[in-house]
């Protein structure tokens, strides 16, 4: 029997794994992925280092793995053994950010001494993507203002606009002037959405 398991890029998820008896005494537990050609032990796993945690501080039954920053490439079949040679197969989906409306630009109107929001977001509003850049275009090429503000004239006055909906990428430019006017992108991965500002 597998349970199936569904997490979020960049949330945390627990892959769930219990002794049937509450007398059990087990004492040693190993949780393995499957690669596609063998299985590997999780905690010899270089991509899991610092982000898994086994479950049984008051409980010694309880064998559940907790894994955190959940990346896409964690995805697939894992699987809890005891020494009892007892296991239970969990199979977790991950989920991950799609931009709403990529390919696409968006023409924006804001006005001056006032803020405006250039909206982006992932389909799952739950995913976090593992990197997110917004850019604007000057002098032929775009330079980044979010997360690292390479020009000047957007510093502090630049942040994403809702950051407990890890999915929600909009940015927020406040104290707007006509130099702000042009041509903005919100760039994840490979994806990304153009938008045109115009300032009045």
């Amino acid at each position: 029997q597998t349970v199936e398991i569904t997490g979020y890029t960049g949330g945390s998820v627990v892959l769930p794994c219990s002794c049937a008896d509450p007398e059990s005494k087990v004492t040693t537990v190993t949780w393995e992925f499957d690669s596609g050609n063998r299985w590997i032990k999780v905690f010899e796993d270089k991509k899991y280092s610092g982000r898994r945690v086994r479950f049984n501080e008051r409980s010694p039954t309880n064998l559940s793995l907790l894994i955190s920053d959940l990346r896409m490439k964690d995805q697939g079949y894992y699987k809890c053994l005891t020494e009892l040679n007892t296991f239970t197969t969990v199979e977790l989906k991950v989920k991950g950010c799609d931009l709403v409306e990529k390919g696409q630009t968006v023409a924006v109107t804001g006005y001056s001494g006032e803020s405006v929001v250039l909206p982006c977001s992932c389909t799952e509003l739950l995913a976090k993507p593992e990197q997110i850049q917004w850019k604007y275009f000057v002098e032929n090429e775009y330079e980044e203002i979010y997360p690292d503000e390479e020009i000047e004239s957007y510093k502090n006055r630049v942040k994403l606009l809702n950051t407990t909906t890890p999915g929600n990428l909009s940015l927020h430019i406040s104290a707007l002037t006509t130099e702000d006017q042009g041509g903005y992108q919100c760039v994840m991965s490979e994806q990304e959405i153009s938008f045109r500002l115009h300032v009045e």
